[in-house]
């Protein structure tokens, strides 16, 4: 089953991770994505962020994403769990290449085949 998250792309915001125990430090990237809120009244928005992977980080897909800032787009995504402590924590992460389509090239591409 593909998973698939829709909205207006923010940009790419970098989080900053440190581990105490050897002192290393590193970013990881995540795609903010702006999509209307479930259960909130109209024009009240929320914001969700999906982590790009190590290859598509090395692909260049950051700058890419980058240049569909303020494009609705559709983009497939995939969950992951793990646990620690006791507790289940859950990330999202880009699938695949990490590039959306932008909505309104779906739109032409189907309504260029009669859908």
């Amino acid at each position: 089953m593909k998973l698939f998250a829709k909205g207006k792309i923010l940009g790419v915001a970098a989080r900053p991770q440190y581990n105490k125990n050897t002192g290393e430090s590193w970013e990881k990237l995540f795609l903010v994505i702006q999509t209307p809120k479930h259960g909130g009244i109209a024009g009240q928005l929320e914001d969700s962020e999906f982590q790009l992977t190590k290859a598509q980080i090395d692909a260049g897909t950051q700058k890419r994403l980058n240049d569909l800032n303020g494009n609705e787009v559709l983009i497939e995504v995939f969950m992951m769990t793990n646990e620690f402590k006791g507790k289940t924590y859950t990330s999202w992460f880009l699938s695949g290449d990490g590039v959306p389509q932008r909505l309104n090239q779906l739109e032409n591409s189907n309504n260029k085949l009669g859908k």
